[in-house]
């Protein structure tokens, strides 16, 4: 490459480009450069151990480590991605679901309000159940429903 011609391409042409395609990796995360770059490397190294190899080979040798590393590398990073299950990350009424709280006020007509904490949260029975509830009663969440939460008093059995 310094005199124009592919012929004069040497180990740490390859090692050099390695270095760069993991800095822009690290300069711009997530666009998976890092697999083409470690192919680079592997190239270089294979060419320390035959020096004397074809630049032809090399750019196959190249292409076909990079499209590999990408292929395992991306089947490591989704396995990796689904492990880490962040599925109740923005659901935080989805951590009630069992708990047991007590209303807020009375119930009526199946509807009311559940104090969480600090906070109250909207509620009403399961089942289409209309039952009046005094203030204090302690009620078990056993679903979510958007914003609310669909409770039962707690002397019934959590379900299944």
């Amino acid at each position: 490459m310094l005199g124009g011609s592919f012929e004069t391409i040497v180990y740490w042409h390859w090692l050099a480009l390695g270095g760069i395609l993991a800095g822009l990796e690290i300069l711009a995360p997530g666009i998976f450069l890092i697999f083409p770059g470690l192919a680079a490397v592997a190239v270089g190294v294979a060419l320390i151990a035959v020096p004397d190899m074809d630049w032809r080979i090399q750019l196959l040798l190249f292409a076909v480590l990079a499209v590999a590393f990408i292929f395992i590398g991306r089947r490591i990073y989704g396995r990796m991605s689904e492990s880490a299950d962040h599925g109740g990350l923005n659901r935080r009424a989805d951590r009630l679901v069992g708990q047991v709280y007590p209303l807020a006020g009375a119930m009526t007509g199946g509807r009311g309000r559940v104090r969480v904490g600090d906070s109250d949260w909207m509620a009403r029975l399961g089942g289409g159940a209309m039952d009046d509830l005094p203030a204090g009663t302690a009620m078990r969440v056993t679903a979510i429903d958007g914003a609310t939460l669909i409770v039962a008093p707690r002397d019934l059995p959590p379900p299944a």
